[in-house]
């Protein structure tokens, strides 16, 4: 993960309680290093939602490499028009995608 990146998600993540009994959806997660990055340091599950299935599938290998993929799904999808039942997340997660919404 770029350093400004690392940067912007422990920042972020030092605003709010994570654990591993937390369920996480990282909105517009592009190739998931967010997801890897809470995964990895809290043992939170994460719910990655991204419209890009080029990205997806890139995110999902990674996934597989760093042998995460028992903490991360994910889904192709639109947060406009989110998959999930109301509540089946802990914390909702957005960096940059949300700029582009409709």
């Amino acid at each position: 993960m770029e350093i400004a990146k690392e940067r912007t998600v422990k920042s972020m993540a030092s605003l709010v309680e994570i654990n591993s009994k937390y369920r996480v959806l990282d909105i517009g997660s592009g190739y998931g290093g967010t997801a890897r990055f809470l995964a990895k340091k809290y043992g939170c599950h994460v719910t990655c939602l991204n419209i890009s299935k080029k990205q997806n599938l890139v995110n999902q290998e990674r996934n597989e490499q760093q042998k995460l993929s028992s903490l991360i799904d994910v889904y192709e999808g639109s947060f406009e028009d989110l998959p999930f039942p109301n509540s089946s997340f802990d914390i909702v997660w957005s960096q940059d995608a949300i700029n582009f919404s409709h």
